[in-house]
């Protein structure tokens, strides 16, 4: 998965503070989030619709409208290659 760079605002100093993109959520468009933690990390797949595009100089942004998200599944890399080794077998 890409780490994002974030966006710094104002004068460019020696210690610039880089914002994140964010959205928040609620627990009835995503129930699990009653049972995560504060400062966690989680994984979750988003569907966007890009909405415009814009380009100034050397930046490039894009503004996106969620409109679907789910929990990512995160593969068995186990099963896959049992599986995988079962069919090779037959």
């Amino acid at each position: 998965m890409k780490q994002l760079q974030g966006e710094n605002f104002g004068a460019e100093v020696a210690e610039e503070r880089r914002y994140l993109p964010s959205f928040s959520i609620t627990g009835e468009d995503l129930p699990e989030v009653k049972k995560w933690e504060v400062g966690k990390t989680y994984e979750l797949k988003i569907k966007v619709r890009m909405k415009s595009l814009t380009e100034q100089e050397k930046k490039t942004r894009a503004e996106l409208e969620i409109q679907g998200v789910e929990i990512a599944k995160k593969k068995n890399y186990e099963k896959e290659y049992a599986e995988k080794r079962s069919n090779i077998n037959s």
